[in-house]
């Protein structure tokens, strides 16, 4: 064997019963390993060849070394995963600069609501100012996102979403973009337009307006109404939960495609006890994906154990299995991410423009930094805290180094992290446990589940170091010339 091999450092071996899985914490890479394969990193790391790999046949041995080559769970002398990581920070900050990594638009047309719901995040993210976004606002912000798409990118799709408050508060002036945005593209891009909203405002022509430019749609609703009326109230008090299904009926009733459709519950100290319910009114709806997103516990008032937060979530992702109903979440994504890790943790960071009513620029709907105007665009791509916040990345947070979930999670999301630490490029710390100790029981709880879907719209690490990091290009050279010695 070449002595020139070594086990990576970031390998991990998970055992779960006769079962060994392997993956690589920043280059992915999850499977299960052979017997061959795990003989053969335990001679490389004890530097001994007992007669179980000296004895086998050469163009197995050979082949199954350039397996784990090629996944990176061991590497040639001289290559370091970090290393090629940080090499390409030079041109990756380049095409941040020259704003060539945007991919997205979100329009946050209003920040007012319908609702009063009790947990809502946007106290947090920053002051609102009750105001609608104009049309001058909303055209300006589609001029400047298309003429950097149309500038550098050759990508076909491109993605806008509509946020609030409640977005269908601003209907006409949603119907009014998707018209400019159609007169602009004129069938040379697709767009793939997105909505976030309570659903109370649906109507026929809404609906229909919604099916004929295909709006995926994600409605807000937490649980069986018990749950959700205690949480997701109108202004008064009022629960929301029956006129919020009415809505979804009414939805569904005027034929829109229903794997377009998204129910989002959040995961509280109420929720919790409660999944397999949403699951089944999912199934009543006939809604066909259930999101459950992690409640951001900012006031300590919802305390869920990580166990009972693991359990819960497991358990609804079997019992959506069941049903046909297809549970997910940020959370399952650092599971379907041991593959191909991402290269930040949402794909918003240098990818997103999100412009508020007032036309100030942002990276999310969540973060509190901003960083310019709409009218003044392109200055914000040079400004020293936006290439900062492009850059925490995988590999490059230094609490986050030698983790475990480290290309999974990324650090996780910076605007809680700007929320909790006043500092959105901090790790989110506080969940760190809680997704380490996830993915070790949905690793072993690999064959009961089938997992893993694509994220077509996530900048992964793999992607970033063969566009960006030289040496990671001269590597992946080395191993497609590597021969093993006989």
């Amino acid at each position: 064997m070449n002595k020139n091999i070594k086990v990576s450092k970031c390998l991990r071996i998970v055992k779960s019963g006769s079962k060994s899985f392997a993956y690589n914490t920043l280059l992915g890479n999850f499977c299960e390993l052979d017997n061959v394969s795990l003989r053969i990193i335990e001679a490389i790391r004890n530097n001994y060849f007992d007669e179980s790999v000296s004895e086998l046949p050469q163009v197995e041995l050979d082949q199954a070394v350039k397996k784990l080559l090629s996944r990176y769970f061991i590497v040639l002398d001289g290559f370091d995963e970090r290393d090629s990581i940080i090499d390409g920070a030079s041109n990756y900050q380049r095409d941040v600069r020259h704003s060539k990594r945007v991919r997205k638009l979100l329009l946050e047309v209003t920040e007012n609501c319908n609702l009063a719901c009790k947990y809502c995040y946007v106290k947090h993210s920053r002051e609102l100012s009750g105001k609608n976004m104009s049309f001058e606002t909303a055209k300006t912000a589609v001029d400047k996102y298309f003429d950097i798409i149309s500038k550098h990118n050759a990508q076909p799709i491109v993605h806008i979403r509509f946020f609030g408050g409640e977005p269908l508060l601003q209907f006409d002036l949603i119907e009014k973009v998707c018209e400019y945005i159609d007169s602009k593209v004129n069938g040379e891009l697709q767009v793939k337009y997105y909505i976030n909203t309570n659903a109370l405002l649906l109507s026929e022509n809404i609906i229909e307006f919604l099916k004929r430019n295909s709006f995926q749609i994600g409605v807000s609703l937490d649980g069986p109404k018990e749950i959700n009326d205690k949480y997701r109230t109108y202004k008064n008090g009022r629960g929301s939960y029956d006129n919020i299904t009415d809505k979804v009926k009414l939805l569904m009733q005027n034929g829109f495609p229903p794997e377009d459709v998204e129910l989002y519950v959040t995961l509280n100290d109420a929720s919790i006890g409660y999944l397999s319910e949403t699951v089944q009114i999912c199934k009543e709806l006939g809604i066909k994906n259930l999101e459950i997103e992690i409640l951001h516990d900012f006031d300590g008032k919802y305390n869920v154990s990580d166990e009972d937060r693991i359990k819960a979530l497991v358990g609804a992702m079997d019992f959506g299995a069941q049903n046909n109903v297809k549970v997910s979440g940020k959370w399952l994504k650092l599971y379907n991410r041991l593959k191909k890790p991402s290269l930040n943790y949402c794909g918003r960071q240098a990818e997103q423009l999100s412009v508020n009513s007032k036309g100030d620029v942002f990276v999310c709907s969540g973060l509190r930094t901003k960083f310019g105007e709409v009218e003044r665009l392109d200055e914000i791509f040079n400004k020293d805290e936006y290439l900062a916040l492009a850059t925490r990345i995988s590999g490059m947070i230094e609490p986050c180094k030698g983790c475990d979930i480290e290309g999974m999670c990324s650090g996780g999301c910076t605007g809680i992290s700007d929320a909790l630490f006043n500092n959105s490029c901090a790790c989110e710390k506080n969940e760190c446990e809680f997704r380490k100790k996830l993915v070790d029981i949905l690793i072993k709880n690999e064959a009961e589940f089938d997992f893993f879907e694509s994220e077509s719209y996530q900048p992964t690490i793999e992607k970033y170091l063969l566009d960006y990091s030289g040496s990671f290009r001269a590597y992946r050279e080395r191993i497609e010339r590597y021969a093993l010695p006989e």
